[in-house]
């Protein structure tokens, strides 16, 4: 029982600190684009960041969806949380 209360804190707490995360990660230059002119010639270049970010942003929607599910179980109201 000790374990799953754990678990559950763990995975209410882990959206704060992936949303931390991706704002960082979407605020740093790495996760914008990169727009290149060689000779000229005109490229974008896409930088691997950007996938790793929308792959965070689909995690913390799962993650979200999951604790409202959590909440809507246990069947809290705000004022038992706060």
């Amino acid at each position: 029982m000790k374990l799953l209360k754990t678990m559950m804190y763990i995975i209410e707490l882990t959206p704060f600190f992936l949303f931390a995360l991706i704002n960082y990660l979407a605020n740093t230059k790495m996760s914008m684009m990169r727009y290149v002119t060689y000779k000229n010639i005109y490229f974008e270049e896409k930088i691997f960041t950007d996938s790793i970010v929308n792959l965070l942003i689909y995690l913390l929607i799962f993650l979200i969806l999951i604790n409202l599910f959590l909440l809507i179980k246990r069947k809290y109201t705000f004022q038992k949380i706060f």
